[in-house]
């Protein structure tokens, strides 16, 4: 006997009723192949549920997807792009309310997910009955928007309280945790794991056949919160200590953050339906910043820019399946826990056994921390240790990791240019000088790039490239980072990089300052309340004396490097060769430390402490230290260090740590408008130094009335001043 079919198609949607089962499927759809919650999705959400209500005998839905992700959130370009608070508040409520109306249908709602859901997309499973989803570690699920500058929306901020307790709630909205299904099962997020699509389609059916009731835990009599109760004094206790621990960690510039503590906290104390309008007015009136939007330029758009590789050299069949590391240190041992996840084979070459054996040490402490979250286990078996250097010769990239003097690094990369095919691509890591004045022999010069990496590697990590390599080199290169998901740009090849040079900037301005007489807890919070991602002594600790005393030497021995010449920068030997602190990684530095943790600033530096340390406002450091690093981008862009505004905010943002809520120094200084912020600059000069004078383009074009970007534009405005830093 055949099963009538009623079908429903919509841009977004399409949907089927068989009247035999009295069960309803519905698939998310998108033309282009990924879903996206787009301004249109609430009326196919309100069609869909007018449909529902006419079908004779439905006993349950099961919302799937067409696409192999189940949706990866709102369509950030609208957002982006709608500057009318009103009209955002609107969508914002449609939505919710479409979310609603399907949780409240009146008949059991399963959301079967097989890839993964992020954003509005795991907000529309929450207003699901059931969560079920597919055992694959590559899935991930959750609500990333505060990262962005968003507050997440579409009923996030109230369904994750009542569903978890507004701590759990906040931890995951506020540090934008995403999880893969194991986690999100043990978080209590999601209700089953299946480990294949025919499995997630019968337990789908099998539950809503077995009559379960068409409520959400919090629609039922009788439900109450998890505790600690929104009104409870245990409750109130949590809020003011989770304002607390974000107000420490980015004092006043996560508008964000605070105003989704702001719908946690007051729409839990609200029935659902008006805590979502609360949600509502609160998303619109973030989103609806200009920082919002210059966040979402820099962290979505130019992110995405950026990874897609835009703009670079594309080599011919330029793949990666085998690489090559020489060093076994921090960075080696992670770089290859990294490629081997991603399927990669990893040789890690060392002369020392000791250092292999540390290495080896933490791939197994690592594989037992994945087996405890049921991921990958088999990529410790893709890393081997050979014994000799040239067993790298079948490698595809190399990497080298050396601190060497120059006589010997030179040797290093010679012995490794013969012990390596003619094809392979050698990157030299965080290298102390220009490879112009490292690489002499012409031969081997041409297979070498520069590479800028942080000592902790880890997915979506920025990364920059520099040197005279080929454009196939750099495309090997390229096709490295696409396999290890980092972000890359190119840099042109000088003394310190951009990322290392902003980041050098902001350590000495605070040095300079302690060597001023403010004291060191008034220059960390300084450093917290201009929103930068670390403080300037923790990120010195963490960076290492002897790195930044390298970096700051090839910066003042650079052209221009006597603007770094003060009194500040002698803190750098003082506190390493003297009081004998290089640092987080040897357990003291600027501050203390327990088991690699710091426990509070160090009381012995004996600094000179003047008569009136209130010279300059907490308000007025912190601007200090965005000027002086946004002249620096500036200085960078003008020289052609970085090739285009893009690279600047973002190589600012991820690589250096600066202030993400400004969208970069660039897009802050558009902010600032240009000719008083010129002005402002040439104001410090005198009683400050030369490292705050404007770069010329600054003054041309606070002159010809232009910005950075223009106002409806995620491009920058002026004309490329670089010249590509690779050859063809």
């Amino acid at each position: 006997m055949s099963t009538k079919a009623t079908p429903l198609s919509l841009p977004a949607l399409e949907a089927v009723f068989h009247e035999q089962t009295g069960l309803a499927r519905a698939w998310l759809v998108s033309s282009s192949g990924i879903n996206r919650i787009t301004p249109e999705f609430a009326e196919d959400m309100q069609s869909l549920l007018r449909w529902m209500r006419v079908l004779p005998g439905l006993r349950g839905l099961i919302l799937a997807s067409r696409s192999p992700h189940f949706c990866v959130g709102a369509h950030l370009e609208y957002l982006y792009r709608q500057r009318d608070q009103r009209e955002l508040e609107r969508w914002a409520l449609d939505l919710n309310r479409a979310f609603r109306g399907l949780e409240t249908a009146g008949v059991p709602v399963v959301a079967k997910i097989e890839g993964s859901a992020l954003g509005g997309g795991f907000a529309l499973a929450l207003a699901c009955h059931r969560r079920l989803v597919l055992d694959d570690p590559s899935v991930r699920l959750g609500v990333p928007g505060v990262k962005m500058g968003l507050l997440p929306t579409l009923g996030s901020t109230q369904r994750l309280p009542r569903l978890v307790g507004m701590e759990a709630a906040s931890r995951l909205l506020l540090d934008s945790r995403v999880l893969n299904p194991r986690q999100a099962l043990e978080a209590g997020l999601v209700h089953q794991l299946l480990p294949d699509a025919d499995a997630l389609d019968k337990a789908a059916v099998e539950w809503l056949r077995s009559g379960s009731a068409p409520f959400q835990p919090w629609d039922e009599a009788g439900y109450s919160f998890p505790p600690p109760a929104p009104d409870s004094r245990a409750g109130r206790k949590l809020m003011l200590a989770i304002a607390a621990r974000l107000h420490r960690e980015s004092g006043d510039t996560a508008a964000a953050a605070q105003a989704t503590l702001r719908a946690i906290q007051e729409g839990s104390r609200q029935p659902l339906d008006m805590a979502l309008e609360l949600e509502s007015r609160l998303f619109a009136r973030t989103t609806a910043r200009p920082q919002t939007r210059d966040m979402l330029r820099t962290l979505w758009f130019h992110r995405k820019s950026a990874r897609r590789m835009e703009g670079l050299p594309k080599a011919r069949q330029s793949t990666v399946s085998h690489l090559g590391l020489v060093g076994a240190g921090l960075l080696t041992s992670g770089l290859a826990r990294l490629a081997a996840r991603q399927g990669l084979r990893v040789s890690l070459w060392d002369f020392h056994p000791a250092r292999l054996e540390r290495a080896h040490a933490y791939w197994q402490a690592c594989a037992k921390a994945d087996a405890r979250q049921n991921d990958d286990g088999d990529w410790l078996q893709r890393i081997e240790t050979p014994r000799e250097q040239y067993e790298l010769a079948e490698c595809d990239v190399v990497v080298l990791a050396s601190q060497k003097a120059l006589p010997e690094l030179r040797q290093q990369l010679g012995r490794l240019a013969h012990d390596t095919q003619d094809h392979c691509t050698l990157l030299l890591a965080n290298a102390p000088e220009p490879l112009a004045s490292i690489c002499e022999n012409r031969r081997w010069k041409k297979r070498v790039l520069g590479l800028g990496i942080p000592s902790s590697p880890e997915q979506g990590a920025l990364v920059e490239f520099w040197g005279s390599a080929t454009a196939a080199r750099l495309g090997r290169a390229l096709a490295l980072m696409r396999r290890l998901d980092m972000v890359p740009l190119v840099v042109a090849d000088v003394a310190a990089q951009y990322a290392t040079r902003l980041k050098a900037t902001y350590v000495v301005e605070a040095l300079q300052m302690l060597q001023d007489g403010i004291h060191p807890s008034r220059v960390e919070w300084a450093g917290i309340a201009a929103g930068m991602a670390t403080s300037p002594l923790l990120l010195a600790d963490t960076i290492g004396m002897p790195t930044l005393r390298r970096a700051m030497g090839s910066l003042l021995t650079a052209p221009g490097g006597g603007r770094f010449r003060m009194a500040g920068v002698s803190l750098l030997d003082r506190v390493h060769k003297e009081l004998h602190r290089p640092g987080r990684a040897w357990g003291r530095g600027f501050y203390e430390y327990r088991a690699g943790n710091p426990t509070g600033l160090w009381g012995g530096l004996g600094l000179p402490t003047p008569g009136d340390d209130k010279s300059e406002s907490t308000h007025q450091l912190s601007r200090r230290f965005l000027l002086v690093q946004a002249a620096e981008a500036a200085r960078a862009l003008n020289d052609g260090i970085v090739k285009n505004e893009r690279d600047a905010d973002l190589g600012a943002v991820l690589g250096a740590g600066f202030a993400a809520g400004t969208g970069g120094p660039l897009a802050w200084m558009d902010s600032q408008g240009l000719p008083a912020l010129v002005g402002e600059l040439e104001s410090m000069v005198g009683p400050l130094g030369e490292r705050f004078a404007p770069a010329p383009i600054l003054g041309k074009m606070a002159q010809e009335g232009r910005r950075f970007y223009g106002e409806d534009s995620r491009e920058g405005t002026h004309e490329d001043v670089s010249t590509a830093p690779v050859s063809g």
